[in-house]
């Protein structure tokens, strides 16, 4: 239990913004505990973080996860017993390293100030094989593709690989481990076809390690009124392509094919389905559609068949603009997910509350909430994970540190922990009133009747 406190004081430590550490390396290292007392991974991490910022921290998480794990062994030990369970008991380890978290050695945080940013990174050490949820990220990292095709104006950008199939394979190895036969059927339910599809749920989980990308941009000229709430937003344009799926737009064309209010066309790039009538002009005149690019079998989604052919034959792209290359200073051009907002994102978001709030003034109570998660208003922001071959790295220019970030956390769990211990004391305060209320009320009820019946009648009770 000790190493599990050492990694809470290892946070209140990251909390308390320590800036003791030289930026000359070489020096620091003469000032290191000998090897044999030293963390078998500290200077493994140490090298992919800055030294000498505000913030710094590095917690060696090599025996936390075996120690949480038979914490949670006992705890399942404990309730099957309780309960009466003769069955198989679930291995806590063996659930644990299918998940892969045996394999993360220890985590590095380190943010510096420049200006209105901060420069933030964050390393998971990894060592042995990556299993379960360390696959999700993909392979190695690659050249971004969506920055090049965004348009310049994008208020919002988003790539990121994900290899849902091995999603899929973990789902079924965890659920093998706790019931085998309920394993077999979902295996089985694969297996079966999509109703008037003619496509296989197992076809699609096969093509599931793919490639997300998402451009957002916002209108602030056009507003769009919300039907039954008195509330206008600006006009979203929006712009989806997913890697692999576009297979999806042949078998959807089959079914669709001669239904009204759908259109359907083919050019050299595109196979494409789409609404024949745009919504009202007060709803933003939409024509969304889907489509089938035929060079790459991608599935892509817009807004307008206007802005999917903006998207992919633009001229100006979004690696171009100020904002981006602002926002992306000193982050690598390689990776496998990026997020990129405007510096207008902020602005327009929070235009939207400060009205909906005027409607809903439940909105005003969250605003502390929400305006920390958004980055300041009038400046772009960005982030970037990237696999690399020791483990996984993420690097972002935001507008606060990692120490806000986790104090902000922190006060959101203490809040839940506050509420944890509180609610259930307050219930069972009211609980207790409510008792006293009746048995109050039911001696009044029976002093009352006492009083209407008489001495005589009083004398005559048994």
């Amino acid at each position: 239990m000790y190493k599990i406190g050492a990694l809470l004081a290892g946070l209140v430590y990251l909390f308390s913004g320590c800036a003791g550490l030289s930026q000359d390396q070489q020096k620091l290292s003469a000032s290191l505990l000998p090897q044999e007392k030293r963390s078998a991974d500290f200077e493994q991490t140490l090298k992919h973080l800055d030294l000498g910022g505000p913030v710094f921290a590095y917690l060696d998480i090599d025996d936390e996860v075996k120690q949480l794990t038979a914490i949670l062994q006992e705890i399942y030990n404990n309730a099957s017993e309780k309960s009466g369970e003769t069955g198989k008991r679930l291995d806590m380890s063996a659930l644990v390293a299918s998940l892969g978290l045996e394999e993360i050695q220890a985590v590095g945080f380190s943010s510096y100030p420049e200006g209105k940013i901060f420069r933030n990174k964050a390393f998971v050490l990894i060592k042995g094989e990556r299993r379960g949820i360390l696959k999700l990220m993909g392979g190695p990292a690659h050249a971004f593709e969506i920055t090049t095709k965004a348009p310049a104006d994008a208020d919002l950008v988003l790539e990121h690989d994900l290899s849902l199939k091995s999603a899929w394979d973990l789902v079924l190895e965890i659920l093998s481990r706790i019931d085998g036969a309920k394993a077999d059927k979902l295996k089985a339910l694969a297996l079966q076809k999509i109703p008037e599809l003619e496509i296989g749920y197992q076809e699609i989980i096969d093509k599931l390690d793919t490639r997300l990308s998402l451009v957002l941009r916002i209108d602030a000229k056009t507003q769009i009124k919300i039907p039954g709430v008195p509330l206008a937003i600006p006009k979203l344009q929006v712009y989806l392509e997913v890697d692999n799926l576009g297979f999806l737009v042949s078998a959807l064309s089959a079914r669709l094919k001669g239904m009204p209010m759908i259109e359907m066309k083919q050019d050299e790039q595109f196979e494409w389905i789409g609404s024949a009538v745009s919504t009202p002009a007060e709803m933003g005149s939409y024509r969304p559609m889907l489509a089938l690019e035929k060079k790459t079998g991608r599935l892509l989604m817009a807004t307008s068949k206007t802005f999917l052919d903006e998207i992919n034959g633009q001229k100006k792209p979004l690696s171009e603009s100020t904002d981006f290359i602002e926002a992306t200073e000193t982050l690598p051009k390689e990776g496998n997910a990026i997020g990129y907002l405007s510096s207008r994102f902020s602005q327009e978001v929070a235009k939207v509350m400060d009205s909906a709030s005027q409607h809903f003034p439940e909105i005003k109570e969250a605003e502390f909430f929400y305006q920390m998660v958004l980055p300041d208003p009038g400046v772009s922001v960005c982030s970037i994970t990237s696999n690399f071959p020791d483990g996984i790295m993420f690097r972002s220019n935001l507008t606060s540190s990692h120490k806000a970030q986790l104090l902000f956390s922190a006060s959101s769990s203490i809040i839940g922990i506050i509420a944890a211990v509180a609610v259930p004391a307050f219930i069972e305060y009211i609980e207790r009133a409510k008792a006293a209320e009746a048995k109050h009320t039911q001696a009044l009820e029976q002093a009352r009747r006492e009083m209407d019946q008489g001495p005589d009648d009083a004398k005559a009770k048994p």
